[in-house]
């Protein structure tokens, strides 16, 4: 993923990553941004595609390994990542930070008294 700050753009290449997911400022849907093809090191000599997509002030990015919505109760059910877009959808306003948090502390009393099945890595990021 590369962030071009001078053109407000975001470009994206394959790399067997869940879609990047890009909350449009005012709007309560995300927008997937994958491009099509195989993950980093499956074939050789590949030729990864990119996509781009222009992005506007208040925009949110938000990259979330599949450790997260794999994250089970102890009922064994998955965190999922229907209730991720909500918790990010219902602190947008918040700063990127607290976002973060509120997501790790949500996630961990989720799994509380579970083993953590896979590695959870999140990121957001907003456009000024």
């Amino acid at each position: 993923m590369i962030f071009d700050n001078s053109a407000n753009e975001i470009s994206v290449a394959t790399a067997g990553y869940k879609p990047i997911k890009i909350l449009k400022d005012n709007d309560d849907k995300f927008i997937d941004l994958q491009p099509e093809g195989v993950g980093v090191g499956i074939m050789e000599d590949y030729d990864y595609e990119s996509v781009k997509m222009k992005l506007e002030s208040n925009d949110l990015i938000l990259l979330a390994s599949a450790g997260l919505s794999k994250t089970k109760n102890r009922e064994g059910t998955p965190f999922g990542d229907e209730k991720l877009h909500r918790l990010v959808l219902a602190n947008a306003e918040q700063t990127c930070e607290e976002i973060i948090e509120g997501i790790k502390n949500t996630v961990l009393y989720y799994g509380a008294g579970t083993a953590q099945e896979d590695d959870i890595t999140i990121v957001i990021a907003k456009v000024k």
